[in-house]
């Protein structure tokens, strides 16, 4: 996705999304698969400031990290390796 400058000010910069190569190629590409529910997961400044250095590291959003670590966990639960 890209932006381009369109107004700036002594603290703002408005930004305007640039106009999509393709026509019908706006907003986020759809998913595939089933559709995603919201999980609210409460944590401390600490906890997440550690979950989002390992997802970095992973290269992964924080989201796919946390979704991989709860994947594992469960699995070694039902004692699936």
């Amino acid at each position: 996705m890209s932006y381009q400058l369109i107004r700036q000010t002594n603290h703002v910069a408005w930004l305007e999304m640039a106009k999509p190569s393709e026509p019908g190629a706006i907003g986020r590409p759809s998913r595939t698969g089933d559709p995603t529910i919201l999980v609210a997961l409460r944590v401390t400044q600490a906890e997440r400031d550690r979950y989002q250095a390992a997802a970095e590291a992973a290269g992964v959003s924080l989201s796919t990290w946390i979704r991989a670590a709860c994947e594992a966990r469960a699995a070694k639960r039902r004692g699936v390796r």
